[in-house]
């Protein structure tokens, strides 16, 4: 019966005779397997000789960090009881009829992980940009930019590019594994991809940020690491937050994460790649990060200018 059940036209569940309970356990702790239902030896007698009143329980194990544990398991139960109903001739258990937003019904983990890998990826970009400011000013080259034509915006533009380059090869790697484990895209890859960018605007410009109190590589790159998990953190993308609303603009509920980049890049690649929504319904996360992005990479380069450039 487990077997059988589908749902969106997949199988529901991959089921697995085993014998070894401990060799399972080990599964179930490494996540290689969901949940281990137990089934008693005489249970297919009771089941035949029980009357109305007779309660027959299953033994299910699993771990609850495990994602997939909590759908399995309340998927599992209610089949359950809908077979114990039908072996004994009673009265069906009420249908549940589950309907999923289209093209999500059946998405794995992996779909969802992309809109989080991705930003996670650009925000990496912190440590390059960091180490190499740092690397610059111990190695003597800030100095004798000083005694040459160059000024800050050169430097900026420059390190700006190469690491736009560097968030298009991120990108690149990302879609790329994620298109060969057969993530499907609901069309609006291009804009993800802009999305992208434009947070690859924010890694440049709190790397400058970083580079500004960092006198070494090993802390330039300590720094930037806090810096990026804790953009990554508070995006919503690894885990849901809680909501924190301070006002409404128009009919958009304005949150306080919502002055973090991240949050609006995670929710535009999200809601682009997974439910196929363009620009028109992403108009505020697109304003928000790009708006936040540029601010981002211009307070970057004025407080680098300040504290390191002062170049004409």
């Amino acid at each position: 019966r487990l077997r059988a059940e589908e749902l969106d036209g997949a199988a529901v569940f991959s089921v697995t005779t085993v014998t070894d309970e401990e060799a399972t356990l080990v599964a179930l702790r490494e996540q290689k397997a969901t949940l281990m239902l137990t089934i008693d030896a005489d249970f297919s007698e009771r089941l035949l000789g029980a009357g109305a009143g007779d309660e027959l329980a299953f033994r299910v194990i699993g771990d609850r960090t495990n994602p997939s544990f909590g759908f399995a398991n309340a998927f599992l139960g209610f089949l359950a009881r809908s077979y114990v109903h039908e072996a004994m001739g009673l009265p069906p258990s009420p249908e549940v009829a589950t309907v999923f937003i289209e093209g999500t019904g059946t998405l794995a983990d992996l779909h969802y992980a992309v809109a989080a890998l991705i930003p996670f990826g650009i925000m990496l970009l912190i440590l390059c940009s960091a180490t190499v400011l740092v690397r610059e000013a111990v190695n003597g080259t800030l100095a004798r930019l000083r005694l040459s034509r160059a000024t800050a915006a050169h430097l900026h533009g420059g390190i700006t590019l190469a690491h736009m380059v560097l968030a298009v090869v991120v990108v690149a790697a990302v879609f790329g594994t994620a298109f060969a484990f057969g993530f499907p895209t609901r069309g609006q890859l291009l804009l993800a991809v802009v999305a992208a960018m434009l947070l690859a605007l924010t890694s440049v410009g709190l790397g400058l940020i970083v580079a500004c109190f960092a006198k070494s590589d090993t802390v330039a790159i300590s720094l930037a690491s806090g810096v990026a998990l804790s953009m990554s953190l508070l995006s919503g993308a690894l885990f849901p937050l809680p909501a924190a609303p301070i006002g409404t603009w128009g009919s958009v509920t304005v949150d306080i994460l919502d002055v973090i980049p991240t949050t609006h890049a995670v929710e535009i690649i999200r809601r682009a790649l997974v439910h196929g929504d363009g620009p028109a319904a992403l108009g505020y996360e697109l304003a928000s990060l790009a708006v936040l992005s540029t601010l981002c990479l211009l307070a970057g380069i004025a407080i680098y200018q300040r504290r390191r450039m002062a170049l004409a």
